[in-house]
């Protein structure tokens, strides 16, 4: 059987409130008790309760491209966040699909969230920018919050 692609959609998101997951051939999802579990013909199992599965890590990432809506060349001064982390979570900034810049957000002792900014090398700038965010040694994390702190140089 190929792998499969699950959608999960939360109906109380703002905004992009689909989320994909590969590998996982559930036919269900339940949140019960403040834990997540996926169900198929042979079982309901507990989900997103380790940071490893069968031994080996969980990597998890998400990535988007923008132009931030205008064509022009910018600069991204800073990156702020809003997350909790178990693990060090890496910020990747690549710029017109040139090098890539890698940034680290610590880990937060809780999952209370906490604000921290990541500041964009200086000389980085052009019009198309991908940021991605990964985790570390399969630590779970949850990013609430992005804001872009950008500056249009040139057109």
């Amino acid at each position: 059987m190929g792998s499969a692609h699950t959608f999960k959609m939360n109906l109380q998101a703002v905004g992009k409130p689909v989320t994909m997951y590969s590998g996982m051939e559930f036919t269900g999802f339940a949140v019960f008790n403040g834990k997540f579990f996926g169900s198929k013909s042979d079982g309901l199992f507990i989900l997103f309760d380790a940071d490893k599965d069968n031994g080996v890590s969980i990597a998890s990432t998400f990535e988007w491209w923008t132009d931030f809506g205008s064509k022009s060349v910018k600069k991204v001064r800073a990156l702020g966040f809003q997350y909790w982390s178990a693990g060090d979570l890496n910020v990747s900034v690549v710029v017109d699909e040139g090098d890539e810049r890698v940034y680290t957000l610590s880990a937060t002792e809780t999952e209370k969230r906490i604000r921290s900014t990541v500041i964009v090398g200086k000389d980085a700038k052009g019009v198309n920018w991908c940021f991605k965010v990964s985790n570390t040694g399969g630590k779970m994390f949850s990013v609430d919050k992005i804001v872009a702190d950008v500056l249009v140089v040139g057109s």
